[in-house]
């Protein structure tokens, strides 16, 4: 038998995320543009995320092991771009003396 607690402390529903107005931080083109592709892979993570926990809400199983592997390695690979895009910016901003 599930015990629902547990659901709710490992599982808790999801509050609406609240999203921060895009700022202009009066970037120049290419830092401009490392911080979109970090932000479009921070998103596409949070999809990765997403289905993960679909998989393992509703699919026990080696199928659904198989595919939470998937979904979890796809995850990784999605902040690793984001951090590489950071990563980028951060550059752009010491090359231009912007700390």
């Amino acid at each position: 038998m599930i015990n629902l607690v547990a659901v709710e402390t490992f599982d808790p529903p999801e509050p609406e995320i609240e999203r921060q107005p895009y700022a202009d931080a009066g970037l120049i083109d290419r830092a401009e543009a490392e911080r979109l592709a970090a932000l479009h892979h921070v998103n596409r993570a949070r999809v990765c995320l997403a289905k993960l926990a679909d998989v393992l809400r509703a699919e026990p199983g080696p199928e659904g092991d198989e595919a939470a592997d998937g979904w979890a390695d796809l995850f990784g690979k999605e902040c690793e771009q984001a951090g590489t895009h950071i990563a980028g910016l951060r550059s752009v901003r010491e090359c231009r003396g912007e700390g």
